[in-house]
C-alpha cells in the first residue's frame, strides 16, 4: 500500500488498536530537580535537607535551566560537577557574616569570599574554576533576576586565567612499548575465547573426539554459554574459581584496560567516545567497518558523528582499528546476549558481591568514569618509561601521543591532520605542550634555516663569481701596510682605506670608479659590497657590520621570512659565513661592546613593504 498522499489519496492511519503513551511524571518538587542527559544516563538532584532554605527555589529552577535540554550541560558528569559547587556554595555562605538568607541578600563580598575560601583549598586556578562553576548558574533568569544590580554586574566581569597547556603525550619508545604490550594482551584474550569456542564447537560436532575429562568441561562451559551464570563453587576461593570459568567464555574488568589503550592508540578517538562505542555498524564493501561515535563537549545536538574505519585482512586485526574494532565486538558478543549491552562493552563480573542481579553488565553504562585498571595492567606487562621507572598510563597522554604522530605524517598541516577537533583544540590540547612536538618543530625549524642560510650563501657566491670577486678582509690591524700587503692594493689606495677616507656605509671601497655592476661609477646599494670584489673590510670596520646585523636581524619582523631572505638573507649569510670567520673571537667580542644601533640601513633601504 503506497504511503503518499496528494489530492484524491488519503493519509495513511494506524492499524490496531490505539494504546496511549505511558502517563508522564508530575511536575518536579520544588526541592529536587529531574536530569536526562544526551548519553541516557539521568540523576535526581535534592535539595532537601540543605542549609540556605531560602535559596533553594531559585537554585532548582536555575540549575534545571541550565541542565534542561537547551542548557549547556548535556551529560550526568558534567551536571555533577556543576551541582557539587552549588552545595559547596550553600554550605559556604551560612558562615559568613553577614549570611545571605536570600538570593538578593548576596554581595559580590560573599563571592570573592567564595573564591578565596576555594582558592586557599585548590589552588587560585581551580578556585577561580569554581567561582566561574557558580557564576553559571547564578546568571540563569531564575537566580539573576533575584540579584542586586552590583552583584549581576560582577557575573558579567571577564576573569582572566593562564593558559592551560595540555598534558604531554608519550615518547616514541614509550608508546611504541605501550601499544605492543596491548597488542600481546589483547592477542591473549583472544587466544583464551578461542580455547573454550573450539572445545564447544567440538562437543557439537565431534564429541566422540573428546576425552571424558573435555566432555566434562565442554557440557559445564555449554550450560555457562547458554544460561550465562556460572555454578557457584563453595570454599575460601570460591569466587576466584568462578572468575576463572567465566573468564574461559567472557570477558572480565581485567581484560578491559589493554583492549580500551588498544583502541584509543589505533582509532585515535580519546577514551570517552572508545568506552561508549555501539555493537551496531554497517560494512562498506567489506574493506571498512561504519560506526556512529560520541563527541562530547560539543554542545547540544552535535554529540553524534559517523566514522568509517580500515577492516584489513584478518592477520592484521590488530593493527587495524576497524579490524580491532569487529574482534573487541566478537570478544563481547556472547556476554552482550546477557547484559542487553548497545555497545561494544560486556564483561562478566560476580554480581553478587556488587549487590547487581545479573553477572553481565556494561561497566560503561552508568558512568564513564568505572575503574578500569590501567596501572595494574601496566605493572603486569612491567612497562617502562624512558627512564626505567613504572610506566603510568593515561588514556589522555595516549591520545596526545597519536594527535602527536598524525600532525608529523601530514608535515606539520594541521588542516589535514585536525580530524576530531578544530585546529585551535588540537594546538591549545595535545600538541602545544608535548616536548615531542617541540622537539620535532625545532628539527623542522632548524632544516628550514639551514635550507635557507644554504640558499643564501649560494646566492652570494653567484654574485661574487659574477662580479669581480669577494670582498678582502684584513683582520690584523688597519694599518696602511698590512692594508696593502693583505689586500693587494697600491700604498696610496691602503693609506686611505686605512685612515677609513674611502668608507661607505659598513666597508671602504678600493676603487668605486669602476664598478663590477654597473659601467662607470658604482651606483649599487651599500649592501652589495659585501658581493664586491672592491670592498675592504678592516677591524674598523667590526662593530658596524655587527650593528647591521642587529638591523638586518630587526627587519625580519617587518617583511617576514620569504622577503627577508629574500631581500637581505645573501648580505647576511656573507657577513656571518665569509666575514666574521676572518676576525678572532676577542675581536668579535670587543666590538660587540663598541657597537652602536645601526643608522645606516634606513637610510640606504628606508623602510620597506613585504614583497
Amino acid at each position: 500500500m503506497s504511503t503518499a498522499t496528494g489530492v484524491g489519496r488519503r493519509s495513511p492511519l494506524p492499524t490496531g488498536p490505539y494504546a496511549a503513551p505511558p502517563e508522564q511524571r508530575g511536575p518536579q518538587s520544588a526541592l529536587e530537580v529531574v536530569f536526562v542527559g544526551e548519553d541516557g544516563r539521568s540523576k535526581v538532584f535534592s535539595l532537601a535537607g540543605l542549609p540556605m532554605p531560602g535559596w533553594h527555589q531559585a537554585v532548582a529552577g536555575a540549575f534545571a535551566t541550565r541542565t534542561g535540554p537547551g542548557g549547556a550541560l548535556r551529560t550526568r558528569a558534567s551536571a555533577q560537577s556543576s551541582w557539587s559547587v552549588v552545595l559547596r556554595l550553600l554550605r559556604f555562605l551560612p558562615r559568613c557574616d553577614p549570611s545571605p538568607p536570600i538570593p538578593g541578600a548576596l554581595t559580590v563580598a560573599h563571592l570573592e569570599a567564595f573564591r578565596h575560601h576555594r582558592s586557599a583549598t585548590l589552588g587560585d586556578l581551580k578556585g577561580l574554576h569554581e567561582l566561574r562553576s557558580a557564576v553559571l548558574v547564578l546568571r540563569e533568569p531564575a537566580l539573576r533576576e533575584l540579584l542586586a544590580p552590583p552583584v549581576v554586574e560582577y557575573l558579567g566581569r571577564r576573569w582572566r586565567e593562564p593558559r592551560q597547556v595540555g598534558v604531554a603525550g608519550y615518547s616514541d619508545g614509550e608508546f611504541t612499548r605501550i601499544v605492543s604490550a596491548a597488542r600481546s594482551s589483547a592477542a591473549a584474550i583472544a587466544a583464551r575465547l578461542a580455547v573454550s569456542d573450539r572445545l564447544l564447537a567440538a562437543r557439537e560436532h565431534e564429541r566422540s573426539q573428546l576425552s571424558p575429562a573435555e566432555q566434562s568441561e565442554a557440557d559445564v562451559l555449554a550450560d555457562i554459554a547458554e544460561y550465562g551464570v556460572v555454578p557457584t563453587v563453595p570454599g575460601a576461593d570460591g569466587r576466584s574459581v568462578r572468575k576463572q570459568s567465566a573468564a574461559q567464555l567472557f570477558l572480565t574488568i581485567d581484560d578491559l584496560a589493554p583492549l580500551v589503550v588498544l583502541l584509543v592508540a589505533l582509532t585515535g578517538r580519546n577514551g570517552e567516545t572508545v568506552k561508549e562505542l555501539p555493537a551496531e555498524h554497517q560494512l562498506l564493501d567489506g574493506r571498512a567497518v561504519q560506526v556512529q561515535v560520541v563527541k562530547r563537549r560539543r554542545g547540544p545536538t552535535q554529540w553524534f558523528d559517523q566514522t568509517a574505519w580500515e577492516i584489513g585482512p584478518d592477520s592484521r586485526r590488530l593493527h587495524t582499528p576497524g579490524g580491532f574494532y569487529l574482534l573487541v565486538r566478537q570478544l563481547t558478543e556472547r556476554g552482550r546476549t546477557f547484559s542487553g549491552s548497545s555497545s561494544i562493552w560486556s564483561i562478566w563480573r560476580d554480581g553478587r558481591s556488587h549487590g547487581l542481579d545479573s553477572d553481565h553488565i556494561d561497566p560503561f553504562a552508568d558512568v564513564l568514569s568505572t575503574m578500569i585498571h590501567l596501572n595494574r595492567w601496566a605493572r603486569q606487562v612491567d612497562l617502562r618509561d624512558d627512564d626505567g621507572a613504572p610506566l603510568t598510563i593515561n588514556l589522555g597522554r595516549l591520545r596526545t601521543s597519536v594527535e602527536v604522530r598524525r600532525v608529523k605524517a601530514m608535515g606539520g598541516h594541521l588542516p589535514s591532520a585536525a580530524r576530531t577537533n578544530t585546529m585551535q583544540v588540537m594546538w591549545n590540547s595535545y600538541l602545544r605542550g608535548d616536548p615531542v612536538v617541540i622537539d620535532w618543530a625545532q628539527d623542522v625549524m632548524d632544516t628550514a634555516l639551514a635550507d635557507a642560510e644554504a640558499e643564501a650563501l649560494a646566492a652570494h657566491e653567484r654574485t661574487v663569481a659574477a662580479h669581480g670577486g669577494r670582498p678582502r678582509v684584513v683582520a690584523d690591524t688597519s694599518a696602511a701596510g698590512t692594508v696593502a700587503h693583505a689586500a693587494g692594493l697600491d700604498a696610496a689606495t691602503a693609506e686611505q682605506v686605512a685612515a677609513g677616507a674611502l668608507d661607505t656605509g659598513w666597508t671602504a671601497c678600493a676603487d668605486r670608479q669602476h664598478s663590477p655592476f654597473n659601467a662607470g661609477t658604482c651606483q649599487s646599494s651599500f649592501l652589495d659590497c659585501f658581493h664586491c670584489g672592491n670592498a675592504v673590510i678592516t677591524g674598523d670596520h667590526l662593530p658596524r657590520l655587527l650593528a647591521l646585523l642587529q638591523a638586518l636581524e630587526a627587519r625580519r619582523e617587518q617583511l617576514g621570512a620569504e622577503a627577508w631572505w629574500r631581500r637581505y638573507g645573501p648580505v647576511w649569510a656573507a657577513i656571518r659565513h665569509r666575514v666574521l670567520p676572518e676576525f678572532s673571537p676577542a675581536q668579535v667580542t670587543a666590538a660587540k661592546a663598541a657597537a652602536a644601533p645601526d643608522p645606516v640601513l634606513d637610510l640606504v633601504e628606508g623602510l620597506r613593504e613585504p614583497t
